[in-house]
């Protein structure tokens, strides 16, 4: 073992009868790792919101929608289809209808949204996969001649109704009033789906395309085409592409993110805040290693007093506080590594902490740990760590013999 890791550890961890030297560096070493992993909790929770609310968006919605100015409807949609499918990049695209109507069962009167899609559209597929009735058994056949609607679930009990019971569509064409006579037909509830997003499990309702287009007396006309590319993040390149291949007006694409952008600025304004505090929090944890070492200097001036009459060299002195800063930065990084990671697979496991739905978009505080934000804060807190042992070891390494013995 080298001389200048020798000394440092003891002066960090004496086994005196007093032991304050060893106290504070153990509390030091406590202040770093409960910042570290404060750090590392919070960038992960963050994270962890982030992708959940990404996954849910895009699996309810889509990557890209193309509609028509002033919500004209769009009659040459297989045309479009083909155009936009040219693209690279594009993986796949789908019409859809996207209109509100009034929705009556036996015990209640609800406004909803109602999307028509075709039974092979993705947006539509994500939502048998939350299911809460048990598997679809029929989408596209009309039964009992009632065509079949798939409810939220908090709509439907909201509606009080169930897989099998029937309930009203009522559609209103222009401005309601006493002389506009609502389009009324039944439909038969065909299953319910859970997202635990509560704004759209208690809103949202789909039915096959042709019969929104009866419903709503379209024609062969649609809304508009979802479009799904290879990679959502470049959404808003592929986009303008898409723009510019259709000639612009009076096409109008719009992203995920253009068409959720209230909320994911709610996000990056709540990051920088939460950043800055937990940040906070670790640097001046790491700070404490300043006054922690700046002590052991005093206590141990008469030490380092006798290692330099005996010899040891500025440099060797400079080396022993170096090494005691480092000691006290890996061990409270890496101890507060272990903390995070293990509450963080704890949150994922066990969900202790749990969220109300119809606040948040999920039921559970998600935690995704990626292995950048370990070694980015781990690397920033050794960093200051090291920088704040400087001055200390400075004062330590000038400290003269004469000086540091002249009680003796």
């Amino acid at each position: 073992m080298a001389i200048e890791f020798f000394i440092a550890r003891r002066h960090l961890f004496s086994h005196k009868k007093i032991g304050f030297i060893s106290f504070i560096s153990v509390l030091s070493i406590a202040g770093i790792a409960i910042g570290v992993a404060s750090l590392i909790l919070t960038l992960s929770i963050m994270e962890g919101f982030e992708t959940e609310i990404k996954e849910k968006i895009i699996g309810f919605d889509s990557h890209i929608r193309i509609r028509q100015y002033h919500f004209r409807p769009m009659e040459n949609y297989h045309a479009v289809s083909d155009l936009i499918e040219s693209v690279d990049g594009v993986e796949e695209s789908y019409p859809y209808i996207f209109r509100e109507a009034l929705i009556r069962s036996k015990a209640n009167l609800d406004g909803i949204i109602i999307e028509g899609v075709e039974e092979n559209d993705r947006t539509f597929l994500n939502q048998l996969e939350h299911f809460s009735s048990g598997q679809l058994e029929s989408f596209s056949i009309v039964e009992n001649g009632l065509s079949p609607l798939i409810l939220g679930s908090k709509l439907a009990s909201k509606l009080e109704v169930e897989k099998g019971d029937s309930v009203t569509l009522m559609v209103y064409e222009g401005l309601t009033g006493p002389f506009n006579i609502p389009f009324v037909r039944r439909f038969e509830i065909a299953g319910l789906f859970q997202t635990g997003m509560a704004e759209f499990d208690g809103v949202f309702a789909y039915m096959p395309l042709a019969a929104a287009q009866s419903l709503f007396k379209m024609g062969h006309s649609v809304t508009g085409i979802k479009v799904f590319v290879d990679n959502f993040e470049d959404a808003a390149l592929i986009s303008t592409v898409i723009e510019e291949k259709l000639g612009g007006y009076p096409f109008f694409p719009l992203t995920w993110k253009q068409r959720h952008s209230n909320l994911f600025k709610w996000l990056d304004t709540q990051r920088l805040p939460m950043l800055l505090v937990f940040g906070l929090i670790a640097i001046v944890a790491i700070f404490n290693i300043t006054s922690t070492l700046v002590m052991i200097v005093i206590d141990k001036s008469h030490e380092i007093g006798v290692l330099r009459a005996m010899g040891f060299r500025t440099v060797i002195v400079l080396k022993i506080f170096l090494i005691e800063g480092g000691i006290i930065g890996v061990s409270g990084t890496l101890i507060g590594m272990i903390i995070a990671y293990g509450l963080g697979v704890l949150q994922q496991t066990e969900k202790l902490i749990s969220l109300p739905t119809d606040v948040y978009f999920m039921d559970a505080l998600p935690v995704l740990m990626l292995p950048k934000y370990f070694i980015i804060t781990g690397a920033a807190a050794l960093f200051l760590c090291m920088t704040a042992t400087l001055y200390p070891a400075f004062k330590a390494s000038k400290l003269m013999p004469a000086v540091a013995l002249r009680d003796e």
